[in-house]
């Protein structure tokens, strides 16, 4: 559990801000950023988050608004927007050893950041109570979850919209299906077709595969034949999709996910109360990745369970 975090307010010169703080950040990031060898550019720029791919290692990271939760690779910073921020695609961006510089104008300070690792459970001995966690979830995403991803939308009326949805549908049911059936070079090829397939940054299909991933990778997971397909599917991914989706499935195949999403799998896995919340702040993420993301993850369990002879 974190302990309360030291709040500073923005530095800001003539109106703009020009030194922000990070509240929290993954673990492994914040060492390296300690370490003062992390380079790099910025990728992206969105109202909550800035993406930033880093020259050392090629893999991508993140700084978000404090609305966003925790997640591997990123950065929790005390603003609410990146809108006032001075920063630019293809800014260079590099550690001091306590600031990250980006550009000439804009600091990050992370030397009181506290340090966050993903916590996703373990697969439980007794599954007797999986089953009506299930059937809560799922409840929720028929009436609150998003749809126009994996979950049907009233309002996809253009004849290419119903094509998407139609093969979201059925790639969905036959990885499903070949998983269930042992048939791994089969679910690896329909998982070839989800990824990219969709709408959104993070296309539906790259999203159902992270949290389906996600559920194979919790410790102690009784089939290692599911853990070493997503390792597998993370390999396709690098060359089938844009670094956002793919940094997410590589993450979700190294047991690293969002706090929310590892919160939503926990629940479903014990039905500790305290996780309950997850459920709906998961739904929340973006437009339809969260509702997209959720239906992976009853997914990846519902398989467990039937291959495993509980369902």
């Amino acid at each position: 559990m974190l302990q309360s975090v030291k709040r500073h307010e923005p530095i800001l010169r003539n109106g703009v801000t020009v030194m922000i703080f990070a509240l929290t950040g993954d673990r492994h990031f914040l060492q390296h950023l300690k370490e003062g060898r992390m380079t790099g550019y910025v990728h992206s720029i969105f109202k909550r988050t800035i993406n930033m791919v880093c020259l050392n290692d090629g893999h991508l990271y993140t700084f978000a608004s404090e609305v966003i939760d925790n997640a591997p690779n990123t950065l929790v910073l005390n603003c609410t927007t990146m809108e006032n921020l001075s920063v630019a695609v293809n800014d260079r961006i590099h550690s001091d050893g306590r600031v990250v510089w980006i550009g000439t104008a804009q600091g990050i300070s992370f030397s009181e950041a506290q340090p966050w690792d993903t916590g996703l459970p373990d697969y439980p001995q007794n599954t007797n109570g999986i089953s009506k966690n299930l059937t809560y979830v799922k409840q929720r995403i028929r009436e609150v979850g998003t749809a126009g991803g994996i979950k049907p939308g009233v309002n996809q009326t253009t004849p290419f919209e119903q094509e998407v949805r139609m093969m979201l549908s059925k790639n969905t049911a036959s990885l499903v299906d070949h998983l269930a059936a042992g048939d791994v070079a089969g679910a690896l090829r329909d998982a070839q077709s989800l990824l990219g397939l969709g709408p959104g940054l993070t296309p539906s299909g790259d999203d159902y595969l992270t949290g389906m991933i996600a559920v194979f990778m919790v410790h102690n997971h009784p089939i290692p034949e599911l853990q070493q397909f997503g390792k597998e599917v993370a390999v396709i991914a690098k060359k089938a999709t844009n670094i956002i989706s793919f940094s997410a499935i590589e993450q979700a195949s190294n047991g690293k996910v969002r706090e929310s999403i590892a919160q939503l799998i926990s629940y479903l896995l014990t039905g500790e109360e305290e996780f309950l919340f997850a459920v709906d702040d998961v739904l929340q993420i973006g437009s339809s990745s969260g509702t997209d993301i959720a239906l992976g993850i009853v997914a990846g369990i519902e398989l467990t369970m039937k291959i495993g002879g509980n369902l």
